[in-house]
């Protein structure tokens, strides 16, 4: 009688978990949103819209004016899925313009401010960060009289032209939201699923934006370090309530991260690292205890820790201190999460030997011959171990990060 509860209950609570993923996938199902993007536009901004509405479900399209490619504001090259002549008569559920010198550029193509002009008439939303609130300008002043923010360099054109400028990160003024720089992205997210969801008279989980509440991680990041991986998981992460720090050899000292482009980070994005990594080689002075440098992170500090790729990877991979973190973390049983070359620092760190894994083609035959099971999939879980196999996969690898702390 009780084994039968026990089994009923499991199962009965399973269901509810399942139910409650499936209401956060498929939040924006059946939706369409349009991220608009052009020469030089800021890349964080671009991809975090991109994919962050696909990861709920919405058709997201990058679409761009006059061609396929373009170079971003970072100088790397991006693709758009579709010019705005090939959707003229598609009505958008969502619009959003990610800032850079992109909004210079869209501002003065009138298809564009027909677009954003038909999703206003519609009361549909639209969210500029940064300076693409100048295509809301272009498009007929669509800011006047409203609350708004925008990077410092063009506060004076919003106030010029009649808007209500506010000291928010992020602030929404009817179906229209707007923020002002890359960190912002998580209210910005959250800003325009609110206003969906109110649009579109859907219910947001009631979990969302807490599931990772009072929790901790270390996203680890050197030269050469993937700009769309650490920064698309670094503002999810924040997103779902946590606080993320992101840690490397030397605190206080800033690394550029790498691109498809330049992926030795030649013309990436600087970020400035909070905290170091345990130094294992012997320390010789008498104050080293008062010394900023050598109070590390350690495992008692996370609750997970986030391994993006890239080629920073092979820099910083034979890191004992960083090695001592890894295994302290799955020895605690505590979420340790790579994508794509990310796999490599596994291997160093002598935890990938028998374990499920998913990495980078180009590194698959490394974890083979040292001994893990190497599975060809988007994503593997093995206990508290999940690994991505690259960035197309990185709005499911969020996912799992989110399930392996929802259940």
């Amino acid at each position: 009688m009780t084994s039968a509860f026990n089994k009923s209950f499991v199962f009965f609570q399973n269901l509810v978990i399942f139910q409650m993923m499936a209401s956060i996938t498929k939040f924006l199902d059946g939706l369409t949103l349009a991220v608009l993007a052009e020469e030089h536009t800021n890349p964080v901004e671009m991809f975090y819209c991109w994919k962050r509405f696909q990861e709920l479900g919405a058709r997201v399209w990058l679409i761009g004016t006059d061609r396929y490619d373009y170079i971003d504001e970072a100088q790397d090259a991006f693709r758009v899925e579709k010019l705005i002549q090939e959707v003229s008569r598609i009505y958008f559920d969502g619009l959003l313009i990610p800032g850079g010198l992109g909004p210079e550029k869209l501002r003065t193509h009138p298809q564009v401010l027909e677009l954003v002009r038909d999703v206003h008439r519609r009361g549909k939303v639209i969210g500029a960060i940064c300076h693409g609130q100048q295509v809301l300008i272009s498009a007929g002043n669509l800011l006047k009289g409203r609350k708004a923010v925008a990077a410092w360099s063009m506060v004076d054109d919003l106030i010029q032209t009649g808007s209500i400028h506010t000291q928010d990160r992020a602030v929404r003024d009817g179906n229209i939201i707007t923020s002002i720089f890359p960190f912002d992205l998580p209210i910005f997210s959250k800003l325009i699923l609110e206003t969906i969801a109110e649009i579109e008279k859907r219910t947001l989980p009631s979990d969302y934006g807490k599931i990772l509440e009072n929790k901790t991680f270390a996203i680890l990041a050197d030269q050469g370090t993937d700009t769309h991986q650490y920064h698309y998981l670094k503002y999810r992460l924040i997103e779902e309530g946590a606080a993320v720090l992101t840690i490397g050899r030397k605190s206080g000292k800033n690394v550029k991260l790498g691109s498809s482009r330049f992926p030795w980070a030649e013309m990436g994005i600087d970020v400035p690292i909070d905290r170091d990594l345990e130094n294992l080689n012997p320390i010789k002075s008498d104050d080293f205890a008062f010394d900023r440098g050598y109070l590390p992170l350690t495992a008692h500090d996370l609750s997970g820790l986030i391994l993006p790729g890239g080629i920073g990877t092979w820099l910083i991979r034979g890191h004992k201190g960083l090695h001592r973190l890894i295994q302290n973390m799955l020895e605690q049983n505590k979420l340790v999460a790579s994508i794509e070359r990310g796999a490599k620092i596994l291997l160093s760190a002598g935890v990938a030997k028998g374990r499920r894994i998913t990495c980078s083609p180009a590194c698959k035959d490394d974890l083979i011959y040292g001994g893990a099971s190497v599975e060809d999939a988007p994503i593997s879980k093995d206990g508290s171990l999940i690994t991505a196999m690259d960035t197309a996969a990185i709005t499911r690898f969020v996912e799992e990060i989110v399930k392996h702390y929802r259940v």
